[in-house]
């Protein structure tokens, strides 16, 4: 996962992790710093699953900087 620079397209960061396929991401935590991942292991083979244990796991990498709170709906 990468983090760009909306302006310029900057890679800012990046996030290596231990699975191939990336699902989503969210903010959590009491301050939002926390970002929680999660990865998928459908559509992988015996030995892709086999060279990817943690394909279909949740990771949560602690950041430097916050996110920001989802948006809530008023309708």
């Amino acid at each position: 996962m990468s983090c760009h620079d909306p302006a310029s397209g900057d890679e800012l960061a990046r996030i290596v992790l231990p699975a191939a396929h990336i699902t989503d991401c969210a903010f959590g935590g009491p301050d939002l710093r926390t970002l929680y991942i999660t990865s998928a292991w459908s559509g992988l083979d015996a030995a892709q699953r086999e060279a990817q244990p943690q394909a279909g796991a949740l990771f949560a990498v602690t950041l430097d900087s916050p996110g920001l709170p989802a948006g809530l709906f008023a309708g």
